[in-house]
């Protein structure tokens, strides 16, 4: 009875201590040099001359302060340069798309995308995916379409299994010298129903009965309201120079991508999801052009999914790009929509289940759109 009762006894996860360096103060290396640095100058100062020590001296202690202080888990003279930073490029938080000029930069991504560039790679099996290319950093993204299983109505211990299958998952990725990052997004949002209006609309029978077409023209109006589009995307970044072939050309590099790409995805497989597939060129161009203007995801889906662009022309990367943003401190405005980000400061305090993100991840009724047209 003893083992039957502790073998139902839901598991839970606890104990995360917040990361710190192993320097002066809980600095990290780059901290711990400048305060000794400084330090090192201050001694020296005194042995030469005492007045030279009164000029130094305040130098010497906002360096250190600013080292040393923290600030909402941020060092403080960290937080003075990126306000000093925002405060010098305030002329520069507006974009304006290539619309009416032909600017030369008028259809690059603006902000950490500009950089970037979407490669076709052709994966030796008669298909294709798509790498997101870091020029400045020299890396590249891969992003897998994923179908999470649910936990909800999953027996405990399978539910445990997932997630110790994740934790080895992703401590075998510490140990590879080409994976710099792993990113997993839940992308929820309203269905605009284009999809299930196509999929009927082609199957409705002319000479169908009045009665069931008015029926399934009621839900298919209905199904905005009701449903929810979930997607799910594991993305790794992967460092392929870093490698021990250490490739010098593109081609290269996205050969060492292709070849590590295989045995990732077999390790997803036992962390309760379903790999769908590697993401395509358009369907990643037409991902960050739904992040960017929220109203165009049907007429996105409906282009990914009917094929009606053979040139790609329509879901280019360069056509992913808003086509007005404004950055202000607290959100970011794109093409009538407003982005905000919440972070998560600190690890639960408490013992949690496995499904503690189940309900901030989810859809639920009070998930919405805020628009400019909308926000109060």
């Amino acid at each position: 009875m003893t083992g039957t009762a502790d073998s139902e006894t839901p598991r839970t996860y606890g104990g995360w201590r917040r990361a710190r360096g192993m320097g002066m103060f809980g600095l990290g290396p780059a901290s711990t040099v400048a305060v000794l640095a400084t330090l090192t100058v201050g001694v020296i100062t005194i042995s030469i001359s005492a007045v030279t020590l009164l000029v130094v001296a305040p130098a010497c202690i906002a360096v250190i302060a600013g080292t040393v202080l923290q600030w909402d888990e941020v060092s403080l003279g960290q937080a003075l340069l990126q306000r000093l930073r925002w405060a010098i490029g305030r002329r520069s938080r507006t974009w304006r798309g290539g619309m009416m000029a032909a600017h030369r930069h008028g259809w690059q991504l603006p902000g950490v995308l500009a950089a970037t560039e979407l490669l076709s790679v052709d994966d030796g099996q008669g298909s294709s995916y798509g790498v997101v290319h870091n020029r400045r950093l020299r890396t590249m993204t891969v992003s897998w379409r994923c179908a999470a299983q649910s936990t909800w109505l999953a027996d405990p211990a399978q539910a445990a299994a997932w997630v110790a299958n994740w934790s080895g998952w992703l401590a075998g990725l510490g140990h590879q010298q080409t994976i710099r990052w792993v990113a997993v997004t839940i992308d929820t949002a309203p269905d605009t129903g284009s999809r299930l209006a196509d999929h009927v609309t082609a199957r409705l029978a002319p000479d169908g009965p009045a009665a069931a077409r008015r029926i399934l023209q009621q839900l298919v109006a209905a199904s905005p309201a009701a449903a929810a589009d979930v997607a799910t995307w594991v993305s790794v970044t992967l460092d392929p120079y870093a490698s021990p072939a250490h490739p010098r050309t593109v081609e290269a590099a996205l050969a060492e991508v292709n070849r590590a790409l295989p045995g990732l995805a077999d390790g997803l497989a036992a962390c309760g999801v379903t790999v769908l597939g590697r993401a395509t060129t358009d369907q990643l161009a037409a991902t960050v052009r739904a992040a960017f203007d929220p109203r165009s995801r049907g007429d996105l889906a409906l282009l990914a999914a009917g094929g009606v662009h053979p040139s790609g022309e329509l879901l280019a990367w360069d056509n992913a790009t808003p086509v007005a943003a404004v950055e202000h401190r607290d959100r970011y405005e794109h093409d009538g929509a407003t982005s905000v980000s919440w972070a998560w400061h600190e690890a639960p305090r408490q013992p949690v289940h496995h499904d503690v993100l189940g309900h901030p991840v989810g859809s639920c009724p009070d998930d919405t759109w805020m628009t400019n047209d909308q926000a109060p």
